[in-house]
């Protein structure tokens, strides 16, 4: 479930603009031929940068039942990934609601999803990350993860390289706005900065210069190839709000044999030592396996140099893989002598 996607990907460009949250208008004006080309040129190089990290998050469509539903569909392709069997009408009747506008206030995004999800010719905006992540809480309850003003490299670093995508608020054009795109609200619960073009969508990949989406929007929108720092841009915009997941108590643990028994990404190649350029000898196919011990070499998309070292599914070799296609922790890659797994003898 948990892959890497090793083939280089281009960016295949869907720019979509919106009358409300994340439904569609036609209608929309200005920044949307900019952006196309700005996305386009990215798309167009003449090679494709080959991923760090890309997961392998099941794309599901918003529309067209969802209009405005961006947010729960997002929700609904993390927790897909994540094992949850749930689907995006499910949770768009389970989250909080409140209504567009009443006795001269509007509703606020961070109390419940605003107005109409369904129609898109009734009023309607969206919800932000808090109602979303009350929602998360329901299905992965004491493991979601509120990563709302953390910096973004940890959110790249510290979970998707660590095999966990990351939902997050940005807009349709994932580069910063005008501040004339934006407009401020008086809510019951206190004033909050909206915009039309607000989005939601999942991140599922990045290297040094891109990010890699997941977009409830685009028909072709899996692993959607995008400008990273545009798209930081965009996302501290909008007030860097994401969501996440922590590993299980029971996906990582080292037994009373000493070995680690930990969840994996399934396909990950074990190398003839800790550096990416020596030889693949083998492959770990399982999703759940055990490590015999732990070294350091290269530094990975994980951010850091630990790699372990276990026994392959293909040919029986013993190999080398990088802390990034474990569910570990920082804090265990970080000193796994100190959790009871020996360092491997050189």
């Amino acid at each position: 479930m948990r892959k890497i996607l090793g083939e280089a990907l281009l960016l295949c460009t869907c720019v979509v603009f919106s009358a409300g949250g994340c439904s569609v208008d036609s209608g929309s004006e200005g920044a949307s031929a900019e952006t196309s080309r700005e996305l386009q040129g990215a798309a167009s190089e003449a090679d494709a940068v080959q991923a760090a990290i890309l997961l392998d998050v099941p794309l599901i469509q918003q529309n067209p039942e969802l209009p405005r539903g961006c947010e729960v569909t997002s929700l609904a392709m993390l927790l897909n990934y994540v094992g949850v069997d749930v689907s995006k009408m499910t949770l768009a009747a389970r989250i909080d609601k409140v209504p567009y506008k009443e006795n001269g206030f509007f509703g606020n995004p961070n109390d419940g999803f605003v107005g109409d999800m369904y129609d898109g010719a009734k009023d309607g905006y969206g919800a932000y990350h808090a109602p979303v992540k009350r929602l998360a809480d329901a299905y992965i309850a004491n493991r979601v993860v509120d990563l709302t003003g953390r910096g973004f490299d940890a959110l790249l670093t510290d979970y998707v390289g660590k095999g966990r995508p990351v939902w997050i608020i940005s807009n349709e054009f994932f580069r910063p706005l005008d501040d004339s795109a934006f407009t401020t609200w008086r809510t019951r619960t206190g004033n909050v900065r909206i915009t039309w073009h607000e989005h939601s969508v999942v991140i599922t990949g990045f290297d040094a210069n891109y990010v890699y989406i997941n977009d409830p929007l685009d028909l072709a929108g899996k692993n959607k190839r995008l400008p990273r720092q545009a798209f930081r841009g965009a996302w501290e915009q909008m007030g860097s709000q994401a969501i996440s997941y922590k590993a299980s108590a029971a996906d990582c643990s080292v037994r009373s044999n000493g070995r680690l028994y930990c969840n994996n990404k399934g396909g990950a190649a074990l190398y003839a030592s800790t550096t990416a350029t020596s030889n693949v000898v083998d492959t770990v196919r399982t999703t759940y396996s055990w490590f015999d011990c732990w070294g350091t070499g290269d530094r990975h998309a994980g951010g850091n140099t630990t790699w372990y070292h276990t026994l392959g599914d293909d040919n029986g070799n013993w190999g080398w893989t990088p802390a990034v296609n474990l569910s570990t922790t920082s804090e265990f890659d970080a000193d796994p002598s100190a959790q009871g797994l020996r360092r491997c003898q050189p």
